[in-house]
């Protein structure tokens, strides 16, 4: 009987994280979106879920949602890079060369070429996430 009932724990706590972490893509699917219709870096992407899913053995085995992870966190890393430098460049009219203009310049550059390619990688991953809910039954057609 406790078995059972860890079971059934151990499968809703599951679903929970599993449907959590779809929401999330969800969610940064919409700030891709935003980020393209306006043509303007906002902000990153919400990864706090993924941080607590990203061991789970039915996630590991998914290159679309690993591929989805890497990408996002490396685009938050250079966003805030990016936002680093950026404030430095602003903080003294010394920092204001034009060496560091050009760099500032294709720091800009670069996340642009980068969400470019984002909705081909976010797409993908929630679809892959989405057919290993259906099989478990998680959620349904």
């Amino acid at each position: 009987m406790l078995n059972m009932i860890y079971s059934w724990y151990a499968k809703k706590s599951l679903k929970k994280q599993l449907l959590d972490f779809l929401g999330e893509m969800e969610k940064n699917l919409e700030i891709y979106y935003v980020m393209d219709q306006r043509q303007f870096i906002t902000g990153g992407f919400i990864m706090d879920t993924w941080e607590k899913v990203k061991d789970l053995e039915i996630l590991k085995s998914q290159e679309a949602i690993q591929l989805y992870a890497s990408t996002l966190l490396a685009f938050n890393s250079a966003f805030n890079e990016n936002k680093t430098f950026e404030k430095w460049y602003s903080s003294s009219l010394e920092h204001r060369t034009p060496e560091n203009a050009k760099k500032l310049h294709a720091f800009k550059n670069d996340l642009d070429q980068r969400v470019k390619t984002l909705e081909a990688i976010i797409i993908p991953a929630g679809q892959s996430l989405e057919k290993e809910l259906l099989k478990l039954g998680f959620i349904t057609n």
